[in-house]
């Protein structure tokens, strides 16, 4: 690590890195943004009409519209098309008789107040993940590239069959991925909109400009020629095989028969590289559809991210196990383009937010990724 504690050896920024640091690599102690005013009572008061005097006029976090009525604040996801995007429901509560104004005032400092603080959480179910420091947040959302202020959300492209990252479940977009959107937005004050897109074309995607960024994707080399990673898991690809390993499958050199990859996918890479003459490659669009060819005795071993292979293993029902050791362990995480680097910078910043309050252990126990723990850094 240099002394100015922005890269390590290597050139790569990690979260010890930037502790106590901004993207750009300058203290972050001195004047707070808002001259000592939380973003709540901010937020509040710009909903009420008040005044508060501000240290820093010009630049100032938009103030969610003004909510009319008596109200309860009530989270669910919404999706229109192939677009999923968390959203805040406001939803009438039970009628009363007419208050009188100073009933009116303080149920509209209420309203305001769990507005204000819905859009602090931003929807996030994973344990205490509103901002430790809100004038901190406040800052990462500054540091986000203007165009995404304006819009209010990051575009995330996503394949919706790549347990346990994404998945669909009773019509819902869920798994590690939609959760990490979650945290990760509590920080930088802004929502996450899915677009639902093959596993094989999401980093071209990126690279053509038509998704902000890709999350929980192997930094291969390959990759890293076109796309930043922002890292946080590692892991490599395993062999699933039916119970009981009729074939005795322990690595790609002994993998015979029908082996089901999916196209554009490093395991995909690794047979091609390494493949017996026995075996006969089955190509598919994703991990849920590849395993399923293992489940359904159409193939005789699919390679698939461990994750994906794991998650399979221990559902209910399960019909697979891995065979032998992980293949190629790498680091993972979020593709952004090159030249975005103000994108990526927040987005590790706001990564060691979550890494720094637990938040993200919580979510790595979720779901089974304890193993796959990975220090964020570029």
């Amino acid at each position: 690590m240099t002394a100015e504690g922005s890269r390590g050896s290597t050139g790569k920024r990690t979260a010890a890195a930037v502790l106590g640091r901004n993207h750009r690599g300058a203290a972050t102690a001195g004047p707070r943004p808002h001259g000592g005013y939380s973003v709540v009572r901010r937020c509040v008061a710009a909903i009420l009409g008040m005044s508060l005097p501000l240290a820093e006029p010009a630049r100032q976090l938009p103030a969610p519209a003004a909510v009319r009525g008596r109200g309860r604040v009530r989270v669910g996801p919404e999706a229109t098309g192939r677009d999923i995007l968390p959203t805040v429901v406001l939803a009438p509560g039970p009628a009363h008789r007419r208050p009188g104004r100073r009933s009116v005032v303080v149920m509209l400092a209420s309203v305001a107040t769990a507005a204000c603080v819905a859009v602090g959480l931003s929807l996030s179910p994973i344990g205490d993940s509103a901002p430790r420091d809100p004038e901190d947040s406040y800052r990462l959302h500054q540091q986000l590239p203007a165009s995404i202020q304006a819009r209010g959300f990051i575009v995330v492209g996503v394949d919706p069959a790549q347990p346990p990252f994404a998945f669909t479940s009773q019509g819902r977009l869920v798994g590690f991925d939609t959760d990490l959107a979650q945290l990760l937005g509590a920080q930088l004050r802004v929502s996450f909109r899915f677009l639902q897109a093959p596993s094989a074309q999401l980093i071209s995607g990126v690279t053509e400009g038509r998704y902000d960024v890709v999350m929980t994707k192997g930094a291969t080399e390959e990759r890293r020629k076109s796309v930043t990673f922002v890292n946080y898991l590692s892991f490599g690809s395993s062999i699933s095989v039916p119970k009981d390993n009729p074939r005795n499958v322990r690595s790609l050199s002994t993998a015979c028969g029908n082996i089901a990859v999916i196209g554009g996918s490093t395991g995909a890479e690794l047979l091609r590289n390494n493949r017996p003459s026995c075996a006969t490659l089955m190509q598919f669009a994703d991990a849920s559809a590849a395993l399923a060819a293992v489940h359904e005795g159409r193939a005789d071993a699919a390679i698939t991210d461990f994750p994906s292979a794991a998650h399979a293993a221990k559902g209910p029902g399960s019909t697979t196990e891995i065979a032998g050791e992980q293949l190629a362990v790498g680091p993972a995480g979020m593709a952004v383009r090159l030249r975005d680097t103000e994108l990526s910078n927040t987005l590790l910043d706001a990564l060691v937010v979550v890494y720094n309050n637990g938040s993200y252990s919580r979510l790595l126990e979720k779901w089974g990724l304890e193993d796959a723990f990975l220090t964020p850094t570029l």
